[in-house]
Formats: C-alpha cells, sequence, structure tokens
C-alpha cells in the first residue's frame, strides 16, 4: 500500500487538483462523509469523487461494474497475477477531527480476503497509513462495519477498502460516519477517590488534591472550568521541558495487599501521558509502579487500568502525570477495589507414583515407561538411590550416534488450552538431560514443546529443575520427557505438575523475531510489516550476507529503515555446544564486530542461539558479549521465570495455524507477559523440506491480527529494556 513520500504526497495533491478542476461533485447524505457513496454520479466515463490506484508488480484492472449493491454503478477491482503491491479505489479525502472515532461500512463482493485502511493527511500535508480491519471474503452483497480513532495530528483521511492479492472484490454505498458516543461515566458506588469530579472547592483550589512537579520545567497548574461532567477539571501545563514531571493527585487511599483495583480518569493531553501507583508501605518507604501509557487525546477520553496491590503496600496516591512540553486536562477520576470473585477451584494435576516409590513388579515403578529411539544402546534401571524415599528412575547410554531415551510418566489429562503448568523434578547426570513436554492432540498426534535446559546439573548430587509451559490448542493429555541424547547417564525423582498463573508486568507485550535473514523475509516479510507499521528484530548470520538466498547489506538497511533492529546469529550458524572455546568466542565476538561495522555500533547487543542449543559454557561466553540470550526453548516470559539468558518463545512454522498464533498474542494480553514470536523463511508456496518456513499469506494474517488487538508490539532490545525496569 505505501510508496515513498514525496511520491504519495503529490499524488494527493493531484487528486486534489483534479476534483477540482474536472469531477462533477456528487451530493452526500447528511450524516454521510463520502461523496457519491454509490458510485452513481459520473464523469468522464469515471466515478465522480473517486479514484483507482494500484502499486507493485500485479496485472489489475480498476473499472465501474452494473453489478450493483443499490442502484445501477459499483466499483470493481480484479488482479489476475500479482509479485507485490495491491489496489483499491481511494475515495475524496474529508476533513476529520483529530483523536475522534469514525466508523466506516460498505457493501461488498470479494472472492479472497480483503482489508480496510486509512490514508490520513496532516495540516503539513504529509501522509500516513492506519489498518482498520481484514475483510473475509463473500460470495454475495456483504456489509462490513468498522471503527477506528484518527490520529491526533490528523485533519483528513480517506478510508480504502484493499485488494492485495490475486482475486476480485466489488464494493458499493461506501460510508464514513462520526461515531461519537456519550462516554461512560466512572463508576460512582465505591469510588475510594474523595471529590473525583473536584467540583467541591477548597478557596480557589479542589478539596482533597495537591499538586507536584520535579525536575527541570516551568509547569503550572489551573482550576479549569472546562469539565467532562460538571462545572471543573485539573489542568497541568508545561511550556519548557528538560526533565521530571508535574501532575494533579488525591489524597492517598487505604488499599489491601494481594487486592486487585482498578483506576480511571477522563483526560485531554496534547502528548501521551504517563499514570502511576505510588505505593506507601508499612515501613514508611514509597515504591511507584508505572501503568499502561495513555495515548495523546484530544477529546475528552477514558483511560481505564487494573493493577494489584504489592505486599507490605498500606495506601496508594494515583499520579495522572504530564512529562514533556504540553498539557494535560483530568476529570471524573476513579479508584474502586476490583478483587474478582474467586473461581471455584480447579481439580489438581496429579503424576501418578511422582516419587516412583511404588512398584508391583519390583523391577520398574507402576504408571512409568522406559523409551527410546535412534542408533545408541540406552538401558534403563530402577535404582535404590532416591531423593526421597529409596527409589528413582535411571536411563544410560553406553554409545550414542543418535536419538535420546528417557522414562517418563503416564500423561495427565485435565488440560485447558491456553493454561499455564509449572512442572519440576529432581535430576543427578553425567550428561547433559534436556526437558520436552510432550501433548497428545485431539486429532491423535503428537506435538512437542522444548522447554529451558536444565543446567547446573551434576553427578553428585540431587538438583531440582523447574520449567514451565502453556497447553497448545487442542491438547488431550501431557507428560514431560527428561531425556538424555548422549553417552551417559541421569536419574530422575519427585516430579511434580501443578496449574500456574504467570505474574504479568505493566503490559503485554510481542515481539517478532526472523532468524538467519533470508532473501524472502526482505520480499515477502518486509512490506508486510511496512504495511502494519509493526518493527521487528533480524537475527542475522554475519557470514551469510549476500551470499545466494540471504538478504545482502542493503536489504538488511532497508529494515533498519523501515523500525526495525539487528541482532546477532553468529558468523556461521555452528551448533555452539559442539565448539572448542576459541571457536566459540570466534562465532560471538566477530559476528557482533561485523553487524556493527556493516549496521552501526548500536546494534548486536541481542544474541539468539542457532538451533537454540546452549549450554553452561555457551552461556558463559555469550555474556561477555551481550545483553541478552533469546532460545527457542518453548514459553512466555513473565516477571517470575523471566531470564535474560533464555528468552523463551513460541516457534511458529508451516505447521502453526493462524489461530494458535492470535491464541499466543491473547494469551500474552491477558497475562501480561512478554511474547517472542520466532519465524524463519517467508515463502508465497512452502517449498518442500521449508519445515520452519511460513507462507506470507499467513504471516499477512497474523501481522493483521497483531495490529488490530491493540497489544504493544516492540524490538527486542526495546521490550528487553521495558521489563528489566520492572525486575
Amino acid at each position: 500500500m505505501k510508496r515513498p513520500f514525496s511520491f504519495l504526497l503529490a499524488v494527493a495533491l493531484l487528486a486534489a487538483t483534479v476534483t477540482n478542476s474536472l469531477y462533477l461533485t456528487a451530493a452526500a447524505d447528511s450524516s454521510n462523509l463520502i461523496t457519491n457513496p454509490s458510485a452513481e454520479t459520473i464523469a468522464s466515463g469515471q466515478p465522480a469523487n473517486w479514484t483507482p490506484d494500484t502499486w507493485g508488480t500485479s496485472t489489475t484492472t480498476l473499472q465501474l461494474t452494473n453489478t450493483a449493491h443499490s442502484g445501477n454503478e459499483a466499483l470493481s477491482i480484479t488482479s489476475t497475477a500479482r509479485t507485490s503491491g495491491d489496489a483499491k479505489w481511494v475515495p475524496d479525502p474529508v476533513s476529520v477531527t483529530g483523536g475522534q472515532q469514525y466508523s466506516y461500512s460498505d457493501f461488498y463482493q470479494a472472492s479472497v480476503p480483503t482489508e480496510i485502511d486509512a490514508e490520513y493527511i496532516d495540516a503539513s500535508g504529509a501522509v500516513s497509513y492506519g489498518y482498520i480491519t481484514a475483510v473475509n471474503a463473500a460470495s454475495t452483497w456483504q456489509q462490513v462495519n468498522a471503527t477506528f480513532t484518527v490520529p491526533a495530528n490528523a485533519t483528513k483521511v480517506a478510508v480504502m477498502h484493499i485488494l492485495a492479492t490475486t482475486g476480485n472484490l466489488t464494493i458499493d454505498d461506501a460510508s464514513l460516519t462520526s461515531a461519537i458516543t456519550t462516554p461512560v461515566t466512572p463508576p460512582a458506588t465505591g469510588n475510594l477517590i474523595t471529590n473525583p469530579s473536584f467540583e467541591t472547592a477548597n478557596g480557589s483550589l479542589p478539596a482533597n488534591w495537591q499538586t507536584g512537579s520535579w525536575g527541570t520545567n516551568d509547569a503550572s497548574f489551573s482550576y479549569s472550568p472546562t469539565a467532562h461532567t460538571g462545572s471543573k477539571s485539573a489542568s497541568v501545563t508545561i511550556a519548557n521541558y528538560t526533565s521530571g514531571d508535574a501532575k494533579w493527585y488525591a489524597d492517598a487511599v487505604a488499599v489491601t495487599a494481594g487486592q486487585t483495583y482498578t483506576y480511571s480518569d477522563f483526560y485531554i493531553g496534547s502528548a501521551a501521558t504517563s499514570v502511576m501507583a505510588a505505593y506507601t508501605n508499612t515501613d514508611n518507604t514509597t515504591t511507584y509502579v508505572e501503568l499502561p501509557l495513555a495515548a495523546a487525546a484530544s477529546t475528552w477520553t477514558q483511560y481505564t487500568a487494573s493493577f494489584v496491590a504489592p505486599a507490605n503496600a498500606s495506601k496508594v496516591t494515583m499520579y495522572h502525570l504530564l512529562s514533556a512540553a504540553g498539557s494535560l486536562s483530568i476529570d471524573d477520576v476513579s479508584l474502586t477495589n476490583s478483587t474478582p470473585t474467586t473461581p471455584p477451584p480447579v481439580a489438581p494435576l496429579t503424576i501418578a507414583n511422582p516419587s516412583v516409590e511404588t512398584s508391583a513388579n519390583g523391577t520398574s515403578p507402576d504408571s512409568w515407561s522406559p523409551s527410546s529411539w535412534g542408533t545408541n544402546d540406552a538401558s534403563f534401571s530402577y535404582v535404590n538411590d532416591g531423593h526421597t524415599g529409596s527409589k528413582s528412575v535411571k536411563v544410560t547410554i553406553g554409545s550414542y550416534t543418535d536419538g535420546d531415551a528417557k522414562w517418563y510418566f503416564n500423561p495427565v489429562t485435565g488440560l485447558k488450552d491456553g493454561d499455564s503448568y509449572h512442572f519440576s523434578a529432581w535430576i543427578k547426570a553425567s550428561t547433559q538431560v534436556h526437558a520436552v513436554a510432550a501433548f497428545t492432540m485431539k486429532d491423535g498426534s503428537t506435538s512437542y514443546e522444548t522447554l529451558d535446559l536444565p543446567l547446573g546439573v551434576t553427578s553428585s548430587s540431587w538438583t531440582q529443575y523447574a520449567s514451565d509451559f502453556t497447553a497448545p490448542t487442542g491438547a488431550q493429555d501431557a507428560t514431560v520427557y527428561l531425556l538424555i541424547s548422549s553417552v551417559g547417564w541421569a536419574e530422575t525423582d519427585d516430579y511434580s505438575l501443578s496449574t500456574y498463573t504467570p505474574t504479568g508486568f505493566s503490559e503485554g507485550l510481542v515481539s517478532i523475531d526472523f532468524d538467519d535473514g533470508w532473501k524472502n523475509i526482505y520480499t515477502n516479510g518486509l512490506p508486510l510489516l511496512q504495511k502494519y507499521g509493526l518493527p521487528s528484530t533480524q537475527y542475522i548470520i554475519s557470514g551469510k550476507i549476500g551470499t545466494t538466498g540471504y538478504m545482502t547489506k542493503a536489504q538488511i538497511k532497508a529494515f533498519q529503515t523501515q523500525g526495525s533492529e539487528i541482532g546477532s546469529h553468529t558468523v556461521d550458524h555452528p551448533d555452539l555446544t559442539t565448539l572448542t572455546a576459541t571457536q566459540l568466542d570466534t562465532e560471538l565476538s566477530q559476528s557482533q564486530a561485523t553487524l556493527r561495522s556493516d549496521f552501526g555500533s548500536s546494534v548486536a547487543s541481542e544474541f539468539a542461539t542457532p538451533y537454540g542449543s546452549y549450554n553452561d559454557t555457551v552461556l558463559t561466553a555469550a555474556k561477555k558479549y551481550y545483553v541478552s540470550q533469546r532460545s527457542t526453548d518453548v514459553g512466555f516470559n513473565s516477571k517470575d521465570n523471566f531470564n535474560p539468558y533464555n528468552i523463551v518463545v513460541q516457534n511458529v512454522d508451516a505447521t502453526t495455524t493462524v489461530a494458535q498464533v492470535k491464541a499466543w498474542v491473547k494469551q500474552a494480553q491477558t497475562q501480561k507477559t512478554w511474547l517472542v514470536l520466532v519465524y524463519h523463511q517467508v515463502e508465497n508456496t512452502i517449498a518442500a523440506g521449508d519445515t520452519d518456513a511460513v507462507k506470507t499469506a499467513n504471516l499477512n494474517t497474523e501481522l493483521s491480527y497483531i495490529k488490530s488487538s491493540g497489544i504493544a508490539v516492540k524490538t527486542q532490545s526495546a521490550a528487553f529494556a521495558e521489563v528489566t525496569a520492572q525486575m
């Protein structure tokens, strides 16, 4: 959809000129802002006040058709071949109010999924784009309806129904109307804030409210007659800003540790503003916790966020603060106790014979099975060496070519799609142990998730291992393998599996990672990131730059220009656990040095391990050069499990459904965790053997959903900075 800015601006100016001098102007109805919405008025064989537009490489026809939803005319697009780009009929831009909501609808027929986008124009004539919604295919006339908020600086908008693949699309009876509705009044019952609407005065100031500022700025405060309700609100203005902040704040209120509270207010802000909970603790210290930002708003807009009062908190003071040059007004402030009703207890997940003490035959534990595959001489034993009790299970490999071996407990049932679970066990081993969750799916297939690598395990003493996992959609039951895949032995005992609720951050986050630097990530992935305005992290194999199948320097720099960042993925992509110390250091240091030489000194602070293969030695070496290590171990990053040198992910490959990606995003939003999506190749048609590739169409749908969900999307380094600040 996007073109270089200078070209877009020229097109916008040309379209305005042509409309004024050549087109007949068709009348719009009293509420519909789109002129000639049904394309019935024709000038020189074209629909008045509509402009056909395409970009990219395609064979596309845009024309009028008499197959209409109403009247005699409709707008048709047919694309018979496409490599890139899109096509759409663009209505004349109409004047809008920044920050206000609008509703768009049209009637359409389409042989393929399409989408609705907006072209915004500000007072200077600069053009930007925004995604509104995806639209399903429809063989008969269907109506699409969508509501969106115009950016604060926009003065005009043109809403476009877009065809971005081969197929056909016909639209008719387009409508764009203001969607202003009466705001919901914050709840009065249970409000802990005294004088929440500023209506009660104490002299020239609102009763029970104070002002505060710090840093270098010229904050001024006013008790304003411009109100959301009633006749008063509170305002703060900063004309010159260097540091600090300024705010109105109500008297502190008592809170109960562990209880959930919901804060809301109505505000007008010329810039994004911050909301913070300042806790007074039982020892009279003060702790500050940031809530999600409030976006700039030119009209009264409601802000709402919930939080849990931490341990030792006795009171809280709520700050909606300004920390930039600009202005902020607040009114109708509310703080309520919103602790949810305790849900009914969930039946615990029970591992049968978790300590392997019970045995009917005396030679193997009840409810447990040994398993191996590949070329190795695995042997299994039931030994008199328990972490607790007198027994444990042991697996030994004397000679090894490939495969693995393990004991595993009978799968447990009662899993719930998307729920999180905590697994633990005790281990002794002479070789590296790996952890894998195995799920039996409803269709009879088996799905596997690689869990955190057990580290620090020795052969001389028992070490507790723990990891968390999420039940994938459609999982019926689960077991966990603690396996070995090399010469040596491992003993395990005292297994445990329980439901688990992660401790979230201040907001849910998504990072979109692409590994290896494949050329088709540039060809097929970059246009989609540009289309939805989403950043990514590109983990580049420095030794592959410019070679066959991989991106060139210029193509990688295009990602930087788009807003993505560059991370390190070694020089040659080896299994780092197989290297000598010198080889390992070279792969880590030279990759970073090359990437910084080519793309700037600030890049490549983050590192992703090839194949997700790491151990204690690899992590120790990586810490010399990188602030973080991202594996391919599966999970969601939360406050209680966060490890900067094992950032866990959800891997997206050829078998991953769009529905699964949507479920992961919803889970991150609900639990306020950090979701890292890892992609590799992006292909229009997946080639044989490219099991780690995703279809371009699937990526388009997934990015479209991520954009529309409203979840914060950040590069690896930006998300890392946000979550580590909260640890």
